[in-house]
């Protein structure tokens, strides 16, 4: 029995919150930053996770924001679970949400779910013998078009579910082509391996599937959908042939390697679904891309680590690359303005926004230099055709065969001293082998891409967060 009797709709006296319902009613901004600093003891999967973040919000505003880019995340094991893809995962794609279901309103009430196949394809077809454009002058004939329209719609949702996201691999209808909601977008998730053989058919076989991906528009005739990738693959899996397919296909198309092993809490999970939720709902103003990055010693030493890259990738992928890290700055103004409320101070909207923009532009740029290990911007420029065919070979053969000394090397692989000392000093400058003595091992994906992130070329994030909530005495920067 209630016994507050001042107002009925207040929990009872001595009512206990439930604790999942107390972190739901933390401050936003605290949530963000808990996750930004917080999320991974290893200050790398906190960079990873935080550019993981940023993207994964950034596509399902789509859009409304701007054009959203792809984003995939690299880890060494092959068949194991990704636990920042799996954090994606459960942040952007409501799986229930693709699932059938009988309707309670609209014009497919209570219909049964066998029905709805067929009720679409009936009015397709009598949509498409209206024709794609009807005269304004002929308003019998646009109700007859719009109630077809309708009808098609609501016999989707019936058969096919809706959301923002849907698995690769059922996403495409035999006949319609690309099924999304009334918007156009659709984020493809690679949630499995029947994901992960779908896209990669697609990207190296059928590439305007994803480039140019066509379906039933609002009049139901074929218009183009704006897509955007989000999934995990293994360094194994994830081959040469796919890393420039991707940079060559024009679109923007994050990488984020990691090596985290740990899920991310659960506490922090909740807290965040919750936000993106709140976040999907709020209106945005749409982003441009910034004519300039922001001025800082650190950004301009990242800006020069991308550009290094850029300049040795597929020429397709300068662009779209350059125009996402340049609206990178508003997406993040956009996201902490959502998570800012009333009592949060101009001092913590700043360092959060300050911390959020650097661990993603970190890892986005650190994720653009691990392209390397799949031979992509090795040797680049003319003339080097040769040298860089021996140079992937040798790669290739450390991997499988495991080392080899110098002396091995110039007897049966290279026979000329120069071409062997050239191929050599390209795999090891970026850390793609080592050398022992007088013996030649290629590293393993996890101490490259730890060297990577050890690196003097990205330098650690500053921390600014600590200061502006009162925890902390002194600006600090993390450990990279």
């Amino acid at each position: 029995m209630n016994t507050n009797t001042t107002n009925p709709f207040l929990p009872p006296q001595g009512f206990t919150v439930p604790p999942k319902l107390q972190d739901l009613a933390r401050p936003k901004i605290e949530v963000l930053a808990d996750f930004i600093h917080g999320c991974s003891p290893d200050s790398a999967t906190r960079t990873t996770a935080t550019a993981a973040l940023t993207l994964g919000l950034w596509q399902t505003h789509g859009l409304a924001l701007t054009t959203p880019p792809s984003m995939l995340l690299l880890r060494p094991a092959e068949g194991e679970s990704d636990p920042i893809d799996d954090f994606v995962r459960a942040l952007i794609h409501n799986e229930d949400e693709n699932q059938p279901r009988v309707q309670t309103e609209g014009p497919f009430l209570h219909a049964p779910i066998e029905l709805a196949p067929k009720a679409m394809e009936n009015a397709f077809r009598r949509r498409q013998k209206l024709g794609e454009h009807i005269s304004p002058d002929n308003l019998g004939r646009h109700l007859e078009a719009e109630a077809f329209e309708q009808k098609f719609r609501a016999a989707q949702v019936t058969s096919y579910g809706y959301g923002r996201a849907r698995c690769y691999s059922k996403a495409w209808h035999s006949v319609y082509g690309l099924l999304t909601d009334a918007d156009d977008q659709l984020i493809l998730r690679l949630n499995n391996e029947e994901d992960r053989l779908a896209f990669r058919h697609d990207l190296l076989e059928e590439p305007e599937k994803i480039l140019f991906p066509q379906g039933p528009g609002l009049n139901l005739f074929p218009t183009i959908k704006t897509v955007s990738i989000s999934g995990a693959y293994s360094s194994e899996s994830w081959t040469s042939e796919l890393a420039r397919t991707a940079l060559s296909s024009g679109i923007p198309f994050f990488v984020l390697p990691h090596v985290a092993d740990s899920p991310v809490p659960d506490s922090l999970l909740n807290q965040l679904r919750y936000f993106a939720t709140i976040w999907q709902g709020t209106p945005v103003l749409p982003v441009a891309a910034s004519l300039r990055l922001p001025y800082s010693k650190w950004i301009r030493e990242y800006h020069v680590a991308l550009r290094k890259r850029l300049a040795a990738f597929p020429v397709p992928a300068e662009f779209p690359t350059l125009q996402s890290i340049h609206q990178l700055e508003k997406v993040c103004m956009r996201i902490v303005g959502v998570a800012c409320d009333a009592t949060t101070t101009q001092e913590q909207t700043l360092a959060l926004l300050h911390d959020l923009y650097h661990h993603t532009l970190r890892g986005l740029v650190i994720g653009m230099a691990s392209y390397i290990w799949f031979g992509v911007g090795l040797l680049p420029g003319e003339g080097q055709e040769d040298v860089r065919m021996k140079t992937a070979r040798l790669l290739c053969r450390l991997r499988q065969n495991g080392p080899v000394t110098k002396t091995e090397l110039l007897k049966n692989i290279l026979r000329n001293k120069r071409d062997r000392d050239a191929v050599v000093e390209a795999l090891t400058e970026p850390g793609l082998i080592r050398e022992e003595g007088d013996s030649i091992t290629a590293v393993s994906y996890e101490h490259f891409i730890a060297g990577l992130y050890a690196s003097d070329e990205f330098p650690a994030v500053e921390n600014r967060w600590e200061d502006a909530s009162g925890n902390g005495s002194e600006t600090t920067s993390e450990p990279g």
